[in-house]
């Protein structure tokens, strides 16, 4: 009861700052969306072609990162399992 508590409290607390979360084909990762230069994630493809454009994106996929992206020479994956959150700061 506890932690389902918490989870409530924090949901509600990310959707009074205007965090927006989605579900099924709009809520799963497609491809990452790239500034012109390639440089910079700039927000998430999803399933459904929604895309969600964001200041700052946390890729929190831990071991499942390389299927996901091409991470060579950027990163090691040293956790098993997240999600991806698109965030506007």
């Amino acid at each position: 009861m506890a932690a389902r508590n918490a989870l409530n409290s924090v949901g509600l607390e990310l959707r009074r700052l205007g965090v927006k979360t989605a579900f099924g084909t709009a809520g799963t990762f497609k491809a990452p969306l790239m500034s012109q230069d390639g440089m910079q994630c700039i927000g998430v493809e999803a399933e459904d072609g929604t895309q969600w454009k964001a200041d700052v994106v946390v890729l929190a996929t831990g071991a499942w990162s390389p299927t996901l992206i091409d991470l060579e020479g950027q990163c090691v994956s040293k956790v098993s399992s997240g999600s991806l959150l698109p965030a506007n700061v």
